[in-house]
């Protein structure tokens, strides 16, 4: 279930609307149009997918998902693909997973330094995977891995997490954040809004949280509310009063608190069995 910020992330959309018979692209396996048929269509755009999802594995991604143009369709004006790329038919969510003894100390410096790294990887993956599509053929835009931020609204540009739940690569939890079944909330996002059509991964349908409130319990700033609802105010303070203890400044200001006690993906399993339903 996603945060109250979108009340409903609506469907795909048909197969016909993503892949229309008067297509005509460029890839690395050569040009194509009506003359293929149908079937080569999908045939050559499923090829061209797994290249482009390659490519993100080899430039350093650990997760890689991709959703329609048109699941955006209920995020708020201004916040959509179209919004940064009128021609949009598919965004690339990426994933770059954290050092998992990062996460230990936090809020730390040495979080906040594996933080960092990780969106200034992820800018870069974003980036070459851009000049990738556009040598391909198509248009490409990445949206940075944390800022520009909108701080009055507190939204990014695009909700990475809304588009990696759109991308099937992982589910909200009671934090607020995407919890992937591999890393839990031990992530960081970027997007790549391009106007290539690239067959969509299917959404997950599963809750990881179930009757799990370790994260609400220990939110420093009691941000975290139930209902996976986010007093975006309460945390931003908190960032700040971690900034002031800690001599750090502008998006070094992190505290991952919420990310460090849940148990979700493969930092649990080394601690101990991962159960989908937890006690208190």
């Amino acid at each position: 279930m996603p945060p109250n910020n979108w009340e409903s992330l609506g469907p795909y959309g048909n197969r016909e609307d993503q892949c229309p018979s008067m297509l005509r692209t460029q890839t690395t396996s050569g040009t194509f149009s009506r003359g293929h048929g149908h079937r080569g269509i999908m045939a050559m755009i499923s090829k061209f997918r797994n290249e482009v999802k390659q490519l993100a594995m080899q430039l350093g991604a650990d997760l890689v998902g991709i959703a329609p143009e048109k699941a955006f369709a209920v995020a708020p004006p201004g916040h959509r693909p179209q919004d940064f790329l009128k021609a949009a038919r598919s965004v690339i969510v990426i994933a770059v997973a954290l050092p998992h003894a990062a996460l230990e100390s936090a809020p730390s410096r040495e979080y906040s330094a594996s933080y960092m790294s990780a969106n200034n990887e992820l800018n870069r993956i974003a980036f070459r995977l851009a000049k990738f599509l556009q040598e391909n053929g198509h248009r490409a835009v990445q949206v940075p891995a944390s800022p520009p931020y909108a701080l009055k609204r507190m939204r990014g540009d695009i909700s990475h997490r809304h588009a990696g739940e759109l991308a099937g690569l992982g589910v909200f939890g009671k934090n607020g954040l995407l919890l992937s079944p591999k890393y839990g909330a031990r992530m960081r996002l970027v997007s790549v809004i391009t106007d290539a059509i690239l067959t969509p991964d299917k959404r997950l349908e599963t809750d990881f949280c179930m009757d799990c409130d370790k994260c609400i319990r220990a939110c420093p700033a009691k941000a975290l509310k139930g209902g996976r609802r986010v007093d975006k105010k309460a945390c931003d303070n908190q960032h700040l009063r971690i900034g002031k203890k800690l001599d750090l400044s502008g998006w070094e200001q992190v505290c991952g608190v919420c990310i460090r006690v849940c148990p979700v993906g493969i930092d649990a399993k080394r601690r101990g069995p991962h159960r989908t339903s937890r006690s208190k």
